[in-house]
């Protein structure tokens, strides 16, 4: 049963300078009882209009109009009759756009990467870009045009080509690869719910193309390392404030550098810093939960070293971003400073003897292992990390020591000895 009613309609309620009347393409929702106007760009006095919706002999002067209005219609029922339900958000996004571009992944994805900038979400952008980088190589490396995929072109075959093209020809690791192909099967994902493509194009799951998991990296430093690590006589400034800016993350709950970057004054309260993770904000539109960390020794001391002299508390705690920054100026700054962090920290690190590979992000893993070795519960260790998700809190601990468990065998076995 059709549920929807379609037509050309001519809009008499207010007439241009020149008299005539904007014509509009009017739909009807049978289901939703509701009705909405698109405009067709063509405007036509009354006996115009009568002349090219029911006239056996259309006006040599009026052809091209009638053409135009009746593809369109055309088109609108094509549109409507796919759709299933009728839904007008779906109708609006197809009546707008071409065919070829609904079916067209390199756009897809381009829009998608519009939508994340204009939200703010450069890093997540960064890793679409990475995506589209990638297929558009490899496209290339088939001999095939780039800047066009079609859906129905990626298929188990096309995604076990391009594994092979990422790991083994560019050398890429499994986990890069999984971050291409999860932004990949975003996409698809994103144009069934719309309506776009068939469920039948899928290619990902279980009897079709599996995303390969790299093994987790446990990315804890060792008390031992730790302790070697603070108490080394850096080299140089930049790797005195690398390490610096590592133990202040370490000692705010692994508190990332794009938070403690776009902190403020504000922020600091009752000798707690209170905040609210940047990547939640991003995510999550509500109950929004603020984090609380209580500033140690370590901490302010890192803080008063480095943080700017305006103590306002609008003002950023430290001069590594500006007020007149963009969103995208940010990205890249917090991205560079990153960079220079982990750099530096690396040169410290050899030259220290610590040779497991550290960088910002292991001060996040570092706090979260230390704390449950130290007895913390992981659900007060989730809280810290701001996870909402338990499952998130546990990927982020790295085991047990050799020396605990060693002391809980022990333990263990000491009904022996008594």
């Amino acid at each position: 049963m059709i549920d929807y009613h379609i037509s050309i309609y001519l809009d008499t309620r207010r007439a241009k300078k020149n008299g005539t009347y904007p014509i509009k393409l009017r739909v009807f929702s049978y289901a939703l009882s509701k009705q909405m106007l698109y405009s067709t760009g063509i405007s036509l006095l009354e006996t115009q209009f009568e002349n090219v919706t029911k006239a056996k002999r259309v006006k040599e002067e009026l052809r091209e109009a009638k053409l135009t209005l009746d593809a369109l219609q055309v088109k609108a029922n094509e549109i409507a009759s796919e759709l299933k339900p009728f839904t007008f958000e779906v109708f609006e996004r197809r009546m707008t756009m071409s065919k070829g571009h609904l079916e067209d992944i390199i756009y897809q994805i381009r829009t998608h990467i519009a939508d994340l900038k204009d939200n703010d979400q450069h890093s997540t952008a960064s890793t679409f870009e990475g995506c589209l980088n990638m297929l558009n190589r490899f496209l290339k490396h088939l001999g095939k045009p780039t800047g066009r995929l079609q859906y129905h072109q990626v298929d188990v075959k096309f995604l076990k080509g391009f594994e092979h093209y990422v790991t083994e020809y560019r050398g890429n690791s499994i986990a890069t690869l999984s971050i291409y192909l999860r932004a990949l099967r975003k996409i698809f994902n994103q144009a069934i719910q719309r309506g776009d493509i068939s469920q039948d194009l899928y290619p990902f799951g279980r009897g079709r193309y599996v995303i390969p998991a790299a093994a987790k990296v446990k990315k804890a430093l060792s008390k031992a390392d730790l302790s070697i690590l603070y108490k080394a006589t850096p080299r140089n400034k930049d790797q005195e404030k690398a390490r610096d800016f590592w133990f202040l993350s370490f000692s705010l709950f692994g508190m990332n550098m794009k938070d403690i970057v776009e902190l403020r004054w504000k922020n600091i309260n009752n000798n707690y810093v209170e905040f609210i993770r940047r990547k939640t904000r991003n995510t999550q539109r509500s109950n929004l939960r603020p984090i609380q960390v209580p500033l140690s020794d370590l901490s302010k001391s890192i803080i008063k070293k480095y943080s700017n002299s305006e103590k306002t508390p609008s003002a950023l705690l430290f001069d590594i971003i500006g007020e007149s920054d963009t969103e995208e100026d940010k990205y890249k700054k917090v991205k560079r400073f990153t960079r220079y962090i982990n750099q530096h920290l690396k040169e410290l690190a050899r030259e220290v003897g610590v040779t497991t590979e550290v960088s910002t992000n292991w001060a996040r893993h570092s706090f979260a292992t230390k704390a449950i070795r130290e007895g913390a519960s992981m659900e007060f260790v989730g809280e810290a990390l701001g996870h909402n998700n338990p499952t998130t809190t546990v990927q982020y601990f790295s085991g047990f020591e050799d020396e605990t468990k060693q002391n809980f065998m022990q333990g263990l076995l000491s009904f022996i000895n008594e």
